[in-house]
């Protein structure tokens, strides 16, 4: 309504990693629950990593090491540039993936595939 506080993206939630290396996501009433978000928050505490669900300002996005877009499909995509009008914040090196957002692609990816264990009951065989 404002345009002050990001809540997501026109397909899929945001997170970012913040400069002291959190996951940060919006708290907000207006995103719908995202299963994928609510498993990477987890597995981010699973690796150690502080989770802030926060309201996040707009202008707090240049501050950020890492953005991305999660969803059911892309999991944690990487965001390199994000444009509001004529305001381009560049914000990571499209040829480097962060870490962070890499660990928590590859532990989410691990559970679903079974390399990983799934200790908090996710996944269901079918048989």
């Amino acid at each position: 309504k404002t345009h002050k506080f990001v809540e997501e993206f026109a397909t899929s939630n945001f997170a970012g990693i913040s400069k002291s290396g959190a996951y940060v996501t919006p708290d907000s009433h207006s995103v719908l629950p995202s299963v994928t978000n609510m498993s990477l928050k987890q597995c981010a505490k699973d690796l150690g990593i502080k989770v802030e669900c926060r309201p996040i300002p707009y202008t707090e996005i240049k501050k950020f090491q890492a953005v991305a877009a999660l969803g059911t499909a892309v999991v944690i995509t990487p965001v390199w540039e994000i444009t509001r009008n004529k305001d381009v914040i560049k914000i990571s090196d499209p040829e480097k993936v962060h870490p962070t957002l890499q660990a928590l692609y590859d532990r989410v990816q691990g559970i679903q595939y079974g390399t990983i264990a799934d200790k908090h009951g996710w996944c269901l065989e079918v048989k």
